[in-house]
């Protein structure tokens, strides 16, 4: 690309009003040189597609204008500096170049019309001519902050941004030419910026991918499927999952007459083939993955086939875990043939598929029991006598237990499991249920049951974990948290025996009954290794074996004999209910959202803690609480001061300060600047004491901004505390004194503007704007 190229396409970039080609005639002729693209951009688009037509260029170049310039910018260099970030610092940057070089042409204008002159002080017509040029600055702020705006700017507004500035410093503020080094910094930065785009093209992998799939495109198909896009970024993610999802011809295990084909997926997890059935995708228990495709002609089908089964195998084991259709459910009875087919090819000798995972598992039953029927043909004996013959002795003694023992809340169980050698393993499995009879629940607590039950369970079950009373739980969190989650169904999963074997939903807290007679029920894991340390490795057969029996779990059995009669369960009540009570589910916790979250007493020193018929206290009229919750636990409380607004012209001037532009007044009003000085003032105006401590309380924040452009001396500010259960410290109780005694608006915004004027007068002298300039700003701000 020569020179003249380079000059032509930026100057259709400056010259062109709107960034987007619509006729059809115009889009048959352009290239994508002739878009208006920043240069770069353009040729960097042009010579990167140089296997592509002119049309995806175009496209490409177009669909750059309509992207958010947040998602094409980043840096390898700028690892640590996310792309977000980077485009918020460029923005700002230049929106505050542009704001300065606007206001102070501006103010040059007003002054060269005699607005500041001495003479025409007071004079109506010279003060029309002040504000009107300080609202049609304003606006024009407004209108640029809009262009490039990080959140939504997309490359058109930034190129139209960059045309808006460059028009302004080239005619001025009516006829006022602003200063070169704002146009200096305005073409550095967006020079920048474009670099970074191109550099972010080079190496954002789903760039990549995007120019890769355009190039390798001869019959023109890939730019058929990703012409219809409007953004960068889903075209590039369309390319990806074209190109990762394209088979490898060698993976191909066996074809069909009628189109169908088995590929060897060749791992366990695969994102493609979980896409296409919606399922996980992934089984670790296998070596390698099957799946039954078809090829569809359809352009809008993604990667031009249809998936309809997936089998997970372990070719080590001989082991079928499973065999899904789409959404884990069981595979269309048209491909049932197909499936015995490859399992007699593959010879497996072991099937684990039983409808786990699906979302209606008696749907599965019809063909798992064809797959055992002489019909299917499949070569594979289904019986497995030394697996139910143990099976059927564990579940004697399960059901022993049930008869004999009275029932104290205590449910016993065993989980199997066969090794890659044949050998058989059980374990114990036991759950406990305490009841109550009658309304223990409070409104709430029945709501919180209702809306989450899973929250609820797990509450109370690490509740119970921590507490002394009951020894027998689990160590961690993560055993109790599966308990509930993994939901096994001992009805249906043959590895499973006896109702302490069940975990998941049906072991949530529920309610059963109705009126007098309704109970409440929570489950709770035991840890049998805990009671029984050395059992579990006792508990094995060998097939064909020397042991072929399951009097080991005798010893279970005995075992937990002992602790139903032992450790009746009623014991155990009273810690479920302080659970539930701590929490505000049970009858007798009064539910205060605040009261019931915070530890500091010196809260309450101003006024009475409530009764239980009242749910909050008096606290002082201008601080704001907001309570923030994480489902049903309090996280935290917020105490913030509502917001308030500084006039920083008028204390400048009414205190002969030094003044300052906005951009610096504004990083003064940072934690460390304003929020100390601000905690100091307000913890002497509360206690009447002298704070000597210089220390800032990590959980205080606060935050400043600017209402409006043409009023940029005027700061919005919020303070305040985010009160948790680590705010003990003395600064932390320092902020709870404050809370508790300071009680107007009034009075905390006389403190805020005296921690300013501190601030101002404890800085270095600055050169700032003179006096006319703080005047001119204070008409502005009436």
């Amino acid at each position: 690309m020569n020179m003249r190229q380079l000059l032509e396409s930026w100057q259709k970039t400056l010259e062109q009003d709107e960034f987007k080609l619509t006729a059809p005639d115009l889009i048959s002729e352009v290239t994508v040189l002739q878009l208006g693209l920043p240069a770069e951009i353009a040729e960097f688009i042009n010579s990167r597609l140089n296997k592509a037509s002119r049309e995806v260029k175009v496209k490409v170049g177009q669909m750059w204008k309509n992207t958010p310039i947040a998602q094409t910018m980043g840096s390898r260099a700028m690892d640590t500096i996310s792309s977000d970030d980077l485009v918020r610092r460029t923005s700002d940057t230049l929106t505050d170049n542009f704001s300065t070089s606007l206001v102070s042409t501006m103010m040059e204008y007003a002054r060269s019309q005699g607005a500041f002159d001495p003479e025409n002080a007071g004079d109506p017509d010279f003060e029309k001519i002040a504000d009107k040029a300080s609202d049609k600055a304003g606006q024009m702020i407004r209108n640029f902050k809009e262009l490039i705006n990080r959140h939504s700017a997309t490359g058109a507004d930034f190129m139209k941004a960059d045309k808006v500035a460059n028009r302004f410093f080239k005619k001025g503020f009516n006829g006022t030419i602003p200063d070169d080094e704002y146009k200096v910094l305005h073409d550095s930065i967006y020079d920048e910026v474009v670099r970074i785009g191109v550099n972010w093209f080079e190496f954002k992998p789903i760039y990549i991918d995007l120019f890769n799939y355009l190039n390798d495109d001869p019959d023109g198909k890939h730019f058929k499927i990703i012409k219809n896009y409007d953004l960068l970024t889903k075209a590039g993610l369309k390319a990806h999952q074209e190109l990762v999802g394209r088979e490898d011809p060698e993976k191909v295990f066996h074809e069909y007459d009628d189109g169908y084909y088995w590929y060897d997926i060749g791992n366990t997890d695969c994102e493609i083939e979980a896409g296409k059935m919606l399922h996980c995708g992934t089984d670790p228990r296998a070596t390698t993955m099957y799946s039954l495709r078809v090829p569809n002609k359809d352009p809008e089908v993604e990667f031009g086939r249809d998936h309809w089964v997936t089998v997970a195998y372990n070719e080590k084991t001989k082991t079928v875990h499973q065999i899904k259709g789409r959404d884990n459910g069981p595979p269309d009875k048209k491909h049932w043939k197909k499936i015995v087919d490859l399992l007699n090819h593959l010879g497996i000798e072991k099937m684990e598929e039983d409808g786990q995972h699906t979302p209606v598992r008696s749907k599965f039953f019809p063909f798992l029991d064809w797959l055992g029927s002489d019909e299917s043909g499949l070569k594979m004996d289904f019986k497995r006598k030394a697996w139910d013959a143990i099976k059927e002795e564990l579940m004697s003694w399960v059901n022993k237990f049930d008869d004999e023992e009275a029932y104290a809340g205590i449910v016993i169980g065993f989980r199997m499991e066969e090794d890659a050698e044949g050998v058989i393993r059980y374990f114990p499995l036991a759950s406990f249920g305490a009841e109550w009879r009658g309304p223990i629940l409070n409104e709430h607590g029945l709501k919180e049951i209702e809306k989450n039950p899973e929250k609820f369970a797990l509450g109370t079950a690490i509740y119970l974990a921590d507490n002394e009373n009951y020894p027998y739980l689990p160590d961690s969190y993560s055993k109790i948290e599966k308990f509930y989650q993994h939901d096994d169904d001992a009805g249906v999963n043959p590895a499973l025996g006896g109702r302490g074997a069940t975990t998941g939903k049906q072991n949530y807290p529920y309610i059963r009954g109705k009126g007098y007679d309704a109970k409440l029920i929570v489950w709770t894991p035991i840890d049998t290794q805990k009671i029984v340390p050395n059992w579990a490795l006792d508990g094995s057969a060998a097939i064909p074996g020397d042991r072929n029996d399951a009097e080991s779990y005798v010893n279970f059995f005995l075992a937990m004999k002992r602790i139903n009669r032992a450790y009746s369960l009623q014991r155990l009540k009273p810690a479920i209910k302080e659970a539930m009570q701590s929490a505000n589910f049970a009858e007798g916790a009064v539910f205060l959202d605040i009261d019931q979250s915070l530890i500091h007493k010196e809260l309450y020193t101003r006024g009475s803690i409530p009764d239980s018929s009242s749910p909050y206290r008096s606290w002082p009229t201008d601080w704001e609480f907001k309570v923030l919750r994480d489902d049903i636990w309090v996280a935290e409380i917020q105490a913030s001061v509502p917001a308030f607004t500084l006039n920083t012209a008028a204390l400048m001037d009414e205190h002969d300060l030094e003044p300052l532009e906005p951009h610096e007044i504004k990083p003064l009003f940072r934690t460390s600047v304003f929020g100390r000085e601000f905690l100091k003032l307000m913890f002497e105006k509360a206690t009447g004491k002298d704070r000597s401590r210089d220390i800032i309380p990590n959980q205080t924040f606060i935050e400043a901004s600017t209402p409006g452009e043409s009023r940029p001396y005027i700061f919005a500010i919020v303070w305040g505390m985010d009160i948790t259960d680590e705010t003990k410290d003395e600064v932390s109780k320092d902020f709870l004194k404050i809370v508790t005694k300071i009680d107007t608006k009034d009075e905390i915004v006389d403190i805020a503007e005296q921690a300013f004027v501190n601030i101002m007068k404890a800085r270095e002298d600055t050169e700032g704007l003179d006096e006319s300039v703080i005047k001119m700003w204070k008409r502005a701000i009436r």
